[in-house]
C-alpha cells in the first residue's frame, strides 16, 4: 500500500501548488443563455495544452495558467462550435463572463495540435492525435499503438486490433460501417479524431468488443500516400497505397492493402493423447522447420457526397486471400512403440467482392436518419491432404478438398432524436445468408440458409448527476440446412450508466445477449482430419445466454490517466467445440454446454506527457475462468496478464517500445494462450518522407502460443513457434504527396462535432 499512498500524496501536493498560481475562471453557456455541462476547455500555449477542465453544471470553469502571458482558450462540445479566446498580456486572476457556443450541425473539421487532447463522455473517449504522433506514425496502426487507448491491443506483425482480448470490433469511418482494413488504409495526417467505445452503450453494439469510429478532416485537394513495411532476413511485407481526393461537395478514396508472408521456420510441439478405451492412442508431434506463407490484399474504392443536410456513400470492397502451409512431422507413436513421419500440405483461396451504400439524412439539429444497404459474394476452396510415411508399412494417406459459395446481403435503419433532456433511437437490421458446401472427395454436400431480423430501440439521459443509457431488442434467426429448419427467437437487452465527478468518472453497464450459432457450425460434412480424428457440424444447436457486468472507475488528469475496471460474465448453454466418440470415432463437433463463468479485474495506468517528451503505460488484469460441463465435469484456470510501453518523443522523431504477457482464456474444452508480442521502434520524417526500422520479438524465440485441449477422453497441448519473427529487423518507408492542401498544418479549432455519431447521453 505505501507506493500508492506516496502516488495519491504526490497528487495531493501536486494540486495544492496549482491552487497558489493564478486562475481564470469563466462561464459557458449556449445561444439560449442556458449553461452547458462537461464541455471541455483547454488552455493552450505554444501549440501545446497547459491546463483543462470540464464545466459544472452551472457551466462554470476553473483553469491554472501559471505565469504564462499569452494563450488561448479553447472550448468545446459535442454537437457546438469551437470557442476560442486569446488573452495576451495576462496577470493575476482573470474572470470570463461568458463564452457563448452555438450549435454546429454538419462540420466536421481538422484537428491537430501538439499535446495529447482526450475527452471521456462516459460511454466513449475522443482522443485527438497530436502532431508529433501524425508525423512519426508509419500508419493508422501505428498511430493506435501510440494512442495508449485502456484495453486497446495493437499486433502490427500481424495487422489486427482487439479490445480486451476481442477481435470483433464496429469500425466506422465519419460513423459509416467500414472494414478494418479500410481503416488500416488511412493515412496518419487525415485523422481528425479517434472515437473509442471500449464497452458499447448503445444496443446496436452490444454483441462487439467495442467500437472505433475515426473522424477525418474535411479539406480539399488530392492526396497520395504509400507505406511499405519489410524485413531484410524473413518473408514479411505489409503495404498500403491510399489515394484521397476531396472537392467542395465530393470525396473520392482509393485503397489498396497488401500483407504477405513467406516463413520457412514454422515449427511445432505437440503431445496428445486419445483416452478412450475402444481406441486409445498416445503420440509426441514435433514439426520440423516448415513453409508457411499467406497473401492477403484488399482493393477498396468509395466515393462520399455531402451536401446541405445529405451525405451518401458507396464503397467498392474487395477481399483475396490466398494462403498455403507444408508440414513436416515426426511422429513418435508411443502407445505402439513406433516411430514415423507425417507430411501434411493445405491450401486455401478466398474471395469476397462486397458492394456498400450509406446514407444519412439529418431532418433537423435534433433528428437523424441513416441507412445502409450491404451485398457480398464470396468462394472459397479448401484443400488439405497428408501423407504418412511408416517403416516397413504401406503408405496411409488421406485427403479433404472442400469447395464453398455464399451470397448475403444486409440492410440497416436507424433513427435518431437528440432532445435537451432526453434522446433516443429506434432501429432494424436484418440479413439473408445462402452458404453452398461441396465435397470433392465424398459425395458430401449441403446448403444452408440463414435469415436474421433485429429490431432495437435505445433511450438515454440524465438525472442530476447520472446520465442512463437503456436498450432492448428483439434477435430473431432463421437456420435452413436442407431439410432441416430452426428458428430462434431472443431478447437483447443493455443498460448503462455514468457519472462524472470533474476529472474522476464511474460508469456501470449490464447486457444481455443471445448467441446463435454460426453457418459453419451448421453442416452436416465430416472431415477426417487423421486416422483418429474427425470433425462435423451440428444442425440442432440451441442458444446460448449471456449476463455481463462491468464496473469502471476511471480519473483523468493532464499528467496522470488511470482506470480500474470489474468485470463479470454468465453464460448459460454456451457453444462449444466438443469431443465425443462415435462408432469407433473420436467426433469434433459444436455443442450446447452447461455454463461458462468469468470474473475479472483491469487495471491501466498512462502517464502522457513526461518532461514534454516521454509516455508511459502500465497494464495489468486477472482473470478466472469456470467451464461446466454435462455429467458434472468441469474445468477451471486463473490467469494474471501485464503489459507495458514507453516512448520518447521530439519534433520529427520518435522511439518507442513495448512487451506484453500472453495471455490465457478458458473456452469450453480448449485452453488458449495469445501471442507473445514485443518491439522496439524508431521513425523520423524529413517533409514528406518518413523513415522507419523496427525489432520485432527480440529476447524471444519468435512468435508463440499455445492451445490445449481438455476433455475425458482427449488431452492435447500445442506450442506454435515461428522463429522466423525471432529479433526480425523491418525497415518502414512512408511518402506522402499533396496537391492543394498541407497534411501537418497546425490548426488549433477543436471541433467536436460527429455528424454521425451514436447518440449522446
Amino acid at each position: 500500500m505505501k507506493p500508492a499512498y506516496l502516488l495519491f500524496v504526490c497528487f495531493l501536493l501536486s494540486d495544492i501548488f496549482l491552487s497558489f498560481s493564478q486562475e481564470i475562471r469563466g462561464r459557458i453557456i449556449d445561444t439560449n443563455r442556458n449553461p452547458i455541462e462537461s464541455a471541455q476547455i483547454v488552455l493552450l500555449r505554444h501549440d501545446s495544452i497547459i491546463d483543462s477542465d470540464y464545466t459544472d453544471k452551472k457551466g462554470l470553469f476553473k483553469l491554472n495558467y501559471k505565469d504564462y502571458p499569452d494563450f488561448d482558450i479553447l472550448t468545446y462540445f459535442l454537437g457546438y462550435k469551437t470557442g476560442k479566446q486569446t488573452i495576451m498580456n495576462a496577470s493575476g486572476n482573470i474572470r470570463i463572463q461568458n463564452i457563448i457556443l452555438e450549435k454546429d450541425t454538419l462540420e466536421l473539421e481538422g484537428v491537430t495540435v501538439t499535446a495529447r487532447s482526450t475527452i471521456n463522455y462516459g460511454d466513449r473517449i475522443f482522443l485527438y492525435p497530436n502532431l508529433v504522433d501524425v508525423k512519426t506514425s508509419q500508419s493508422t496502426l501505428d498511430l493506435f499503438q501510440k494512442s495508449n487507448l485502456p484495453g486497446l491491443s495493437v499486433n502490427t506483425v500481424s495487422q489486427t486490433l482487439s479490445i480486451n482480448g476481442r477481435t470483433n470490433i464496429n469500425y466506422r469511418i465519419n460513423g459509416i460501417n467500414a472494414s478494418q482494413e479500410e481503416v488500416i488504409a488511412l493515412n496518419p495526417n487525415q485523422i481528425a479524431r479517434i472515437e473509442y467505445e471500449r464497452i458499447p452503450a448503445n444496443i446496436r453494439d452490444i454483441e462487439s468488443a467495442g467500437v472505433i469510429n475515426v473522424i477525418l478532416k474535411r479539406e480539399t485537394g488530392t492526396s497520395l500516400s504509400t507505406s511499405a513495411t519489410s524485413a531484410e532476413t524473413t518473408g514479411f511485407l505489409n503495404g498500403n497505397l491510399n489515394l484521397t481526393s476531396g472537392f467542395t461537395n465530393s470525396y473520392f478514396s482509393f485503397d489498396y492493402g497488401a500483407n504477405w508472408r513467406d516463413y520457412n521456420d514454422w515449427t511445432s510441439e505437440e503431445s496428445e493423447s486419445f483416452l478412450h478405451p475402444e481406441n486409445p492412442g498416445s503420440f509426441l508431434k514435433k514439426t520440423n522447420p516448415s513453409p508457411f506463407g499467406y497473401l492477403q490484399q484488399n482493393v477498396n474504392l468509395g466515393y462520399t457526397y455531402i451536401k446541405d443536410k445529405n451525405t451518401f456513400n458507396i464503397r467498392s470492397l474487395n477481399n483475396i486471400y490466398t494462403s498455403h502451409e507444408d508440414y513436416d512431422l515426426d511422429i513418435d507413436y508411443l502407445s505402439q512403440d513406433q516411430h514415423f513421419n507425417r507430411g501434411i500440405h493445405s491450401k486455401t483461396k478466398l474471395y469476397i467482392p462486397a458492394l456498400d451504400f450509406y446514407y444519412i439524412r439529418h431532418i433537423d439539429d435534433q433528428q437523424k436518419l441513416e441507412m445502409n444497404l450491404t451485398g457480398s459474394f464470396s468462394t472459397s476452396d479448401h484443400y488439405r491432404s497428408f501423407l504418412d510415411r511408416v517403416p516397413n508399412a504401406t503408405l496411409d494417406s488421406i485427403a479433404s478438398n472442400i469447395n464453398g459459395d455464399s451470397k448475403s446481403i444486409a440492410y440497416e435503419i436507424l433513427y435518431t432524436h437528440n432532445g435537451k433532456k432526453f434522446s433516443y433511437n429506434v432501429g432494424l437490421k436484418s440479413s439473408y445468408a445462402a452458404l453452398h458446401n461441396e465435397s470433392k472427395t465424398s459425395p458430401d454436400q449441403d446448403d444452408i440458409k440463414r435469415l436474421d431480423i433485429y429490431p432495437y430501440a435505445s433511450i438515454g439521459g440524465s438525472f442530476r448527476f447520472l446520465n442512463f443509457t437503456l436498450g432492448t431488442g428483439l434477435k430473431v434467426l432463421n437456420n435452413k440446412s436442407d431439410d432441416l429448419s430452426k428458428t430462434y427467437y431472443s431478447n437483447m437487452s443493455n443498460l448503462s450508466l455514468f457519472s462524472r465527478f470533474k476529472n474522476f468518472n464511474i460508469q456501470y453497464a449490464f447486457r444481455y445477449m443471445p448467441n446463435y450459432p454460426q453457418l459453419s457450425y451448421m453442416t452436416d460434412i465430416m472431415q477426417q482430419q487423421d486416422p483418429y480424428m474427425f470433425i462435423t457440424g451440428n444442425p440442432r444447436l440451441g442458444t446460448s445466454h449471456l449476463l455481463s457486468n462491468n464496473l469502471e472507475f476511471s480519473y483523468q488528469h493532464k499528467y496522470f490517466n488511470t482506470l480500474l475496471s470489474l468485470h463479470s460474465s454468465h453464460e448459460y448453454d454456451p457453444i462449444r467445440d466438443i469431443l465425443s466418440f462415435q462408432d469407433g470415432k473420436y467426433v469434433s463437433r459444436f455443442e450446447n454446454i452447461d455454463m461458462e463463468v468469468n470474473y475479472g479485474a483491469y487495471l491501466y495506468v498512462f502517464f502522457p506527457s513526461i518532461l514534454n517528451m516521454f509516455k508511459i503505460r502500465f497494464e495489468t488484469g486477472v482473470n478466472y475462468y469456470k467451464t461446466t460441463f454435462h455429467a458434472n465435469r468441469m474445468n477451471e484456470l486463473t490467469n494474471i496478464y501485464y503489459s507495458a510501453f514507453l516512448e520518447y518523443y521530439k519534433n520529427n522523431f520518435s522511439l518507442y517500445a513495448g512487451w506484453r504477457k500472453p495471455t490465457k482464456m478458458l473456452s469450453g474444452e480448449f485452453i488458449t494462450q495469445g501471442e507473445n508480442n514485443s518491439y522496439i521502434t524508431a521513425s523520423y520524417r524529413i517533409k514528406n518522407v518518413l523513415f522507419g526500422l523496427s525489432l520485432y520479438y527480440p529476447f524471444t524465440s519468435g512468435a508463440e502460443s499455445k492451445v490445449s485441449r481438455v476433455s475425458e477422453i482427449y488431452q492435447n497441448n500445442r506450442t506454435i513457434t515461428i522463429k522466423d519473427n525471432a529479433y526480425m529487423l523491418v525497415i518502414g518507408l512512408v511518402y506522402n504527396i499533396n496537391w492543394g492542401k498541407s497534411p501537418f498544418s497546425v490548426r488549433r479549432n477543436l471541433n467536436n462535432l460527429d455528424q454521425s455519431s451514436p447518440i449522446k447521453y
